[in-house]
């Protein structure tokens, strides 16, 4: 339950015009308790981090001030909340069948895998957000289910750890202008990506529907352990002429991350513009350091659970490969000597992979559910007509085909038995972050036009607070 205040505040943002946050959206880095050249030294963790003397003086004289739950809430369901069930609009030779998830969420994601998830540091420790998935078309359809957003961040999110971890010295925390990093009062986002259900799904498609086989670069020859791949080219189902290389498929996941966190970075920006919060975002993220590859000496996320292996002598990498959060978020991938690693062979990974769309699979808030292709699955948990959910739960285009299925095992075993790993590139990713808090607008008033300072910024601390 939800107080009248708090439904009040909630009320207001439903109520405010996207346009006038798109007019007014804007980095506002200066929080309570900051500073700028003061010409003071301050240590954080292990570091002492200088403000050297400046033009542009000043030291916050108010304490920080936590973000409410109210405030966290709004922000934590616009990086990743559920919003509904998702309409999966393709046609069955378009491979309708690629959808992972039937939830939708206030971020896109290629095949809907939901393969990014949200990590938030806040004073009393570390948390994972997970929601539950969608039970209707909106989730949200008028003022009166806005109590589920608060519901969502109070009763779904896993803690981790105690207090702010020690983020010291990890980039991009410890460059220059970043100095007021991970303060107390600030909520810090960190959206963590899982590339390696994007490579599984995208080799179901490529080999089903594009008819591509992968070469590996640097053989010229089929990435292919067990010459189901081969047995494909042979049948004509995959075109030779038309190859996919593994350097490709790697490069491809890059820029795939980079859209998802960068959409779920921008939704963050524009509900605070709504809320009258400050914020700005961390770009360059050197997210080994922030996954704890080089504690103790930079602890990052460690004691959060981050795991992270050291790379097989015959990946010739010389990076720790980051494999995930334990026990909350762990990736599809393989890695030869690391005892945290999820699976043994690619038969076992790609089985559990399927769970997810054609079985039943369990998440980190204990919830249990059935995959959108299983037979098992609620029909008033999809978008589509029932009689029509029921047809194409029965298509033969929408199951698996087991030499499909063959071919994406030999690619991955081939992957391990060359290079050590799979997939080659890091599964989990943290592109980007963005620092949440309340503004000092003494700093402002002191040192800027007066119109930079917005109605829901001024009127802040009496309407929330």
């Amino acid at each position: 339950m939800i107080s009248e205040k708090e439904r009040e505040l909630l009320r207001r943002v439903w109520n405010e015009s996207l346009m006038k946050q798109l007019a007014h959206v804007r980095s506002r880095r200066f929080g309570l308790g900051y500073r700028y050249d003061t010409g003071e030294a301050i240590r954080k963790g292990n570091l002492v981090i200088e403000y050297p003397k400046g033009l542009l003086e000043f030291k916050s004289q108010k304490k920080p001030i936590p973000l409410s739950d109210v405030e966290n809430a709004l922000i934590t369901w616009a990086a990743a909340g559920p919003n509904g069930l998702i309409l999966a609009d393709l046609g069955v030779s378009n491979n309708v069948a690629t959808f992972i998830y039937a939830t939708g969420r206030t971020i896109p994601g290629p095949d809907n895998d939901q393969a990014l998830d949200l990590i938030y540091i806040i004073d009393d420790g570390v948390y994972f957000y997970k929601p539950p998935q969608a039970s209707k078309i909106y989730e949200i359809e008028s003022e009166e289910d806005l109590g589920k957003i608060v519901d969502w961040y109070k009763n779904y999110s896993i803690k981790l750890a105690n207090g702010r971890t020690d983020l010291a010295g990890t980039l991009p925390f410890a460059m220059v202008f970043n100095k007021n990093f991970n303060e107390n009062g600030s909520s810090l986002l960190l959206p963590i990506y899982d590339a390696s259900r994007v490579i599984v799904n995208i080799l179901f498609h490529y080999f089903e529907y594009e008819r591509v086989p992968i070469i590996d670069d640097n053989t010229g020859q089929l990435a292919d352990q067990n010459g189901a791949m081969k047995r494909l080219v042979d049948k004509g189902i995959l075109s030779s002429q038309i190859p996919m290389t593994m350097d490709l498929l790697d490069r491809a996941i890059g820029a795939v991350a980079g859209v998802v966190v960068g959409t779920s970075v921008q939704n963050v920006r524009l509900m605070s513009e709504a809320i009258g919060l400050g914020d700005w975002i961390f770009g360059g993220i050197y997210d080994y350091t922030i996954m704890g590859a080089f504690a103790p000496q930079f602890r990052g996320l460690e004691e959060a659970g981050a795991v992270v292996c050291q790379p097989p002598e015959k990946s010739k990498r010389i990076w720790p490969y980051k494999v995930g959060i334990k026990n909350v978020k762990m990736s599809f991938s393989i890695i030869e000597g690391c005892k945290d690693s999820s699976y043994k062979n690619g038969r076992e990974l790609v089985e559990a992979f399927l769970d997810i769309k054609y079985g039943k699979y369990k998440e980190p808030n204990n919830l249990e559910y059935d995959g959108i292709w299983s037979p098992n699955r609620d029909p008033n948990l999809v978008a589509w007509k029932r009689d029509i959910y029921e047809m194409l739960r029965r298509d033969e285009k929408i199951k698996v085909k087991e030499d499909i299925k063959e071919a994406v095992i030999s690619f991955i075993d081939y992957s391990v038995a060359k290079y050590g790993m799979f997939p080659r590139v890091d599964p989990i990713w943290i592109p980007m972050a963005i620092q949440v808090h309340h503004l000092d607008i003494d700093f402002y008033k002191k040192y800027y036009k007066e119109e930079v300072l917005t109605e829901n910024i001024l009127r802040h601390f009496e309407i929330w607070h």
